[in-house]
């Protein structure tokens, strides 16, 4: 039997998937660095707050994942050749803009300056967007086992259209998981001026959703009928 035709019970978390688990949290710690360090001090108790949320988040979507989609994990950690060249691009800005660019203008905002200030209450919404955009994100990446990092034609995968779960609500439904979870960062950890780097992201994903629908369309076979039956790339009857 391949490893195509094996499911999940069968796939092991691999090295290449200890490895993507690992980047994750050594991901988490950079992201707290650099804010803290934008901050000029360790002591902004929002900040731990949002990080602590984040940290418990990532250790209980990893061990789903774990035993949900090893093989997914595996998949995930590897680059491919045929990755469009236009989404690595895209991958880069969204990845500086996200993760970097967020927690320095925040750190900068709610420790150093004091710009803005968003009351603790805001943390409570905040946190409840970023749990569900988490858990919706992980939806997504349990049902479709071609959800990889980068647009490209997995035919080394097998790939096919996934109809199912999210995939039954929009077409994206991993980008519209980004959406929500960087709508809920500036609400946990408190500013305003954070909301600026949202904004970025969201232009980005838009662009990066129609890129890659355009492409399903025109090289996954299949996909063009599923855009039929499913109007929404992006947010449930509005695009």
């Amino acid at each position: 039997m391949s490893v195509k035709s094996m499911d999940a019970n069968t796939v092991k978390l691999g090295k290449s998937g200890v490895v993507y688990i690992i980047k994750l949290q050594i991901q988490l710690l950079i992201m707290a660095a650099i804010f803290f360090t934008a901050a000029g001090s360790l002591h902004v108790k929002r900040g731990w707050i949002y990080f602590g949320i984040a940290a418990v988040t990532y250790v209980v979507s990893s061990i789903i994942l774990i035993k949900s989609s090893p093989e997914l994990l595996n998949e995930r950690a590897k680059s491919r050749d045929n990755t469009k060249s236009r989404d690595k691009i895209l991958v880069s800005l969204y990845l500086f803009i996200g993760f970097i660019g967020t927690h320095i203008v925040a750190g900068l905002d709610i420790g150093r300056f004091e710009w803005s200030e968003l009351p603790i209450i805001y943390l409570i919404p905040g946190a409840v967007l970023y749990i569900a955009s988490t858990a919706f994100g992980i939806w997504a990446m349990i049902v479709n086992k071609h959800f990889e990092t980068t647009i490209r034609i997995q035919e080394d995968r097998e790939h096919k259209v996934v109809k199912d779960g999210p995939y039954k609500i929009v077409r994206h439904p991993g980008y519209l998981s980004v959406l929500i979870t960087w709508s809920s960062v500036p609400l946990m950890i408190g500013s305003l001026y954070a909301f600026f780097c949202t904004a970025a992201v969201f232009i980005i994903m838009i662009i990066r959703t129609a890129y890659e629908d355009k492409t399903l369309q025109k090289e996954l076979p299949g996909y063009s009928q599923y855009a039929k039956e499913v109007k929404s790339r992006l947010v449930p009857g509005i695009w």
